[in-house]
């Protein structure tokens, strides 16, 4: 804690086991919202590396937006 506040790196308090804080969670809401959209559920890693990469736009997004929020 010391060498962050020496080093000046803020850093936010949040509660480690909760999942309503999670970084990730949002994430996991985007895929699942893409793979519910599709006609089928992938049944195999690469029916599903096909459908994560065919949400270009999505993800182009995301990555513009640097985390914040998008159109989508």
């Amino acid at each position: 804690m010391k060498w962050f506040k020496e080093s000046g790196i803020l850093l936010l308090f949040h509660l480690p086991s909760s999942p309503n804080l999670s970084p990730i969670e949002p994430v996991w809401h985007e895929l699942k919202k893409v793979l519910q959209a599709l006609p089928h559920l992938p049944t195999t890693i690469q029916e599903l590396h096909a459908a994560i990469l065919s949400d270009h736009d999505h993800v182009e997004a995301i990555l513009a937006a640097k985390g914040g929020h998008t159109r989508f």
